[in-house]
């Protein structure tokens, strides 16, 4: 007798579908899910799974015309509604939502809802370094969310991880998004050469997106690199055989997302630890193609807000330094510190294209960008010569110049107006100065600044956790002193600081 060959399902949870696995139907958690872990999200009529499904495969159309109207702004309640005939230079002004929430790819629960409202409201403008006249947080992302699942997932494991920052409440459910997102990313990162541009660039997307997940929720473990090594894959493929095929905007966007983790990795002086560090310094991240990423668009300088050239100085230095560690040779030490040096000092601030909504001429109500280059100029500079340094003890005289130089910077630092976008790109600029600090008064002027920043990420914990760590290795051990002392504090305390 011939057994009656069953056919395959198409039912099953949303949660084993987007991560193509075999589901047993169980309800409300199959066993899938419930041996990984993970949120099990059932459609919840057949009706709407068909619309869900519908959705996706209408998102991959090219927009008609009337496709073009503007039926909800997610930023601004001042934004007019715009039709079809709406010039594009002022539509590109807003978010578009192309689809009703509900028929979002991955949103399907109200905790969706929830940490999605939250990306929108909170998340976004936290992770933007600039956010006026436009947050490419928003205007970039979300349109991108309405046509890839994945990047769905990915901001809503983003904005859990946020949301852990005030209760742990959040973790399971922000985890378990991360954990959707990281298996739908590897199934297709297994072909991601015969991706189509559009779809590489959300994959790219989500692999970048996992990346601020892990910094924003603080984690330690090295996943972070996997995430940053693999984007880089793909950004390279982009730029170099398909950036014809991807709107530049976008590709711009992802690569300044990339430049910004793989520069604020430099925190160390060696970087084969047993995380290894090692980070190409591809043409991309030179100072003079930072500047032009976005240039002239309302989006330049979301993350590098107006100090492209000084970031771009970092990987050099970096680079520089190590080198000089294997091969001694003072006198081209000297060379190379003086020319690193000409060029921090000589850099000027150059306001964005959209100065008159990021400055103003008054003492009273300065110009965040400019300070916060002032800043990072300090920074760099600490930077530049404890790098040069080596793992030596400080001297007397390297510690009086960097003294000197952590004064300045606390004071550009206490001038940046309160809730300043900018400050969330000054991570890396903190930890470096805090890692030069000896004396009890800059420490306790850093711990009170950290502790009360309007941003609410736990990584902020984490990098001032680390630091009093490392303060607590300095009063033992005079090595412990600026990127090499991170090294040691990170070696001995067994902390993998990722990135700032």
């Amino acid at each position: 007798m011939h057994s009656v060959r069953q056919k395959r399902t198409t039912t099953g949870c949303l949660t084993c579908r987007m991560r193509r696995k075999k589901c047993n139907d169980a309800r409300p958690t199959c066993i899938g899910c419930q041996r990984n872990h993970l949120i099990c999200t059932w459609p919840t009529d057949r009706k709407a799974f068909q619309e869900i499904l519908s959705s996706r495969s209408t998102a991959q159309k090219p927009p008609k015309t009337t496709d073009v109207v503007i039926r909800k702004p997610v930023y601004g309640t001042s934004a007019p509604t715009m039709s079809a005939a709406t010039p594009p230079a002022v539509t590109r002004n807003l978010v578009t939502i192309p689809h009703p929430l509900d028929l979002m790819p991955g949103i399907r629960k109200q905790t969706d809802k929830h940490f999605f409202d939250h990306y929108l409201n909170v998340t976004a403008l936290q992770l933007a370094g600039r956010v006026s006249p436009r947050n490419a947080f928003l205007s970039h992302l979300i349109p991108l969310a309405y046509q890839d699942a994945r990047v769905v997932q990915c901001l809503l494991a983003l904005s859990g991880a946020q949301l852990c920052y005030h209760s742990n409440h959040y973790e399971h459910n922000a985890r378990s998004h991360y954990a959707v997102s990281l298996r739908s990313v590897k199934h297709a990162l297994l072909d991601w050469h015969v991706l189509k541009a559009t779809e590489l660039a959300g994959l790219l997307t989500s692999t970048l997106m996992l990346c601020f997940f892990e910094v924003v929720i603080g984690n330690a473990d090295g996943n972070f690199f996997f995430h940053l090594r693999a984007s880089r894959t793909m950004l390279l493929e982009l730029r170099g055989n398909r950036a014809h095929q991807v709107d530049q905007s976008l590709l711009d966007l992802l690569t300044e997302f990339y430049a910004f983790f793989a520069i604020n990795a430099n925190l160390t002086l060696h970087t084969d630890l047993p995380v290894n560090r090692e980070i190409p310094e591809d043409p991309f991240l030179s100072s003079e193609s930072l500047v032009s990423l976005n240039k002239g668009s309302d989006i330049h300088g979301v993350l590098f807000g107006s100090a492209h050239e000084l970031f771009g100085l970092i990987m050099p230095i970096a680079r520089s330094a190590r080198y000089l560690l294997q091969h001694q040779n003072l006198a081209q030490r000297d060379i190379n510190l003086r020319k690193y040096e000409k060029q921090i000092k000589a850099w000027t601030y150059v306001p964005s294209s959209q100065s008159s909504l990021d400055r103003c001429s008054d003492a009273s109500n300065p110009d965040a960008y400019k300070l916060a280059g002032e800043v990072y100029r300090q920074a760099i500079l600490i930077f530049l010569y404890t790098m040069f340094h080596g793992p030596n003890p400080p001297t007397p005289s390297l510690i009086a110049q960097v003294d000197a130089l952590l004064d300045i910077t606390i004071y550009h630092a206490a001038a940046i107006p309160f809730g300043a976008p900018v400050q969330t790109t000054m991570a890396w600029a903190a930890l470096i100065g805090g890692s030069c600090m000896r004396n009890s008064e800059h420490r306790a002027i850093l711990k009170y600044s950290m502790e009360n920043v309007s941003l609410s990420m736990l990584s902020l914990r984490r990098n001032l956790s680390f630091l009093e760590a490392l303060w607590e290795e300095m009063d033992e051990d005079e090595l412990v002193y600026g990127p090499y002392g991170i090294e040691l504090t990170m070696q001995r305390r067994e902390i993998h600081l990722t990135c700032a």
